[in-house]
């Protein structure tokens, strides 16, 4: 793996972790069962429009792949990706949990979340894979430059605000979804360390 062949890694990364997302979207091992609702889920409001930031989780990840800047980093990048969605999916097989989403009335229809609805079922809470993605993205994008790095985690934050505005995730969600990814990037950075985390610590 290098820098000329990185589009290849990644893009084979990237279905492979939409393959198993959509796979677990619709099957599970065990019935998938209701979370408590913290005093957070119940009190954010539903906020459909939202769902333009939420969706951004699809593209966000491409940033990694342009900011990387060396042969030895694709490597790492490509494993804490397949790592993330490989956990996320054990979670959701052996422990499905589904999120009691509200209905849409027709003053509250919006593209965007009619389109997440589509292809994404209320199963596949915990962990956020959204979160964690956005999180993991953010993290990698800080060890190249600071302020694009920056910019990155308040889109991670965002994104992970939005999984609750679009009621799509708990916030037990969110806590687990993030601190997955601090425990990825944390392994990966191990292997990384030519180049100091700007993560701070």
């Amino acid at each position: 793996m290098n820098l000329k062949n990185r589009w290849i890694f990644f893009s084979l990364t990237y279905l492979y972790v939409i393959a198993l997302y959509l796979f677990t979207n619709r099957f599970t091992l065990t019935s998938a069962h209701f979370l408590r609702m913290s005093i957070v889920d119940i009190r954010t409001p539903f906020l459909p429009w939202t769902a333009w930031i939420y969706i951004l989780i699809y593209i966000f990840p491409l940033l990694v792949g342009f900011m990387c800047t060396r042969d030895q980093d694709v490597k790492p990048i490509v494993l804490s990706y397949l790592s993330l969605a490989t956990v996320c999916t054990l979670c959701y097989l052996f422990y499905p949990t589904v999120f009691p989403r509200p209905p849409m009335t027709g003053d509250q229809n919006d593209l965007a979340l009619d389109l997440v609805r589509f292809l994404d079922t209320p199963a596949n809470c915990l962990p956020s894979q959204h979160v964690a993605l956005g999180f993991l993205s953010a993290f990698f994008v800080q060890r190249y430059d600071r302020k694009i790095g920056n910019w990155s985690l308040i889109l991670g934050i965002l994104i992970a605000v939005s999984t609750l505005t679009t009621k799509q995730h708990y916030l037990w969600d969110i806590v687990t979804g993030y601190f997955l990814a601090r425990v990825i990037y944390a392994i990966a950075n191990h292997f990384m360390k030519s180049i100091p985390s700007e993560v701070p610590q």
